[in-house]
């Protein structure tokens, strides 16, 4: 494990504190190889706190111990917190991002590059306005100002992807302070098949429309013409 003119002194450190019932490591995340080499190390920068015996070998370390329960609580639950928000994230239907007021993304879920289809490094060089074209980039980029004056906004606008495709998208945007920066957190929620049943709507109604105009021109053309008219009525006479 450890080399030197010391590696024989380390192990019979490690072994007269088994002997004696010590628990090297035992309520740490470091295991006995590594504990053992950074003894080693601590013994070639200072001699001075191992004690060695009449034959040379070392049999005392001079060191002290320290309480990390609190400290090992602290990180389990920001453990818990950072996997909890990852599932959420995960798990959302649509989208996410976040990025500060420089427009450099700080964080997107999973969803963000599947439907981009570019990489994590990729969007991590790239701006939120490089994921849309022509005058909506513009309405983009001022809805973004929106977010930072107003705390709030949201549209409607074509996400493109990184194989040229336009996918309809409602986006939202929220203004949050995170270590002093301040920042933009929303979701783009797919409508394409919201578009689809307004398309077919509308659709529909023009149908109507032309349907209701062609019958409204059928009975005036015959209204032009003149339509069949009343048989002539017999005069009435006077019974007898």
């Amino acid at each position: 494990l450890a080399g030197g003119e010391y590696a024989d002194q380390c192990a019979d450190l490690v072994l007269a504190a088994q002997q004696q019932g010590d628990e090297i490591g035992a309520d740490s995340d470091i295991a006995l190889a590594q504990f053992v080499e950074q003894v080693f190390h601590h013994m070639r920068e200072c001699d001075d706190v191992v004690a060695l015996d009449h034959a040379g070998r070392a049999h005392r370390m001079l060191g002290s111990m320290q309480d990390i329960s609190a400290y090992k609580q602290a990180l389990a639950a920001v453990t818990r917190e950072r996997d909890f928000s990852d599932a959420v994230l995960n798990s959302l239907p649509g989208i996410f991002y976040l990025y500060d007021e420089q427009l450099r993304f700080i964080r997107w879920n999973p969803r963000f590059a599947q439907v981009s289809g570019y990489t994590d490094s990729e969007i991590a060089h790239m701006s939120p306005l490089d994921f849309f074209a022509g005058k909506e980039r513009a309405v983009i980029e001022s809805r973004i100002r929106d977010v930072f004056t107003h705390g709030f906004a949201d549209v409607e606008a074509e996400f493109v992807t990184k194989d040229g495709r336009r996918l309809p998208h409602y986006f939202t945007g929220s203004l949050i302070h995170i270590d002093g920066r301040r920042c933009l957190i929303g979701m783009g929620t797919d409508i394409s098949e919201k578009r689809k049943l307004q398309e077919q709507f509308l659709r529909a109604q023009r149908l109507e429309s032309i349907g209701m105009l062609a019958a409204g021109a059928r009975l005036h053309r015959r209204d032009v013409r003149g339509g069949p008219r009343e048989p002539a009525r017999a005069p009435l006479t006077p019974g007898p």
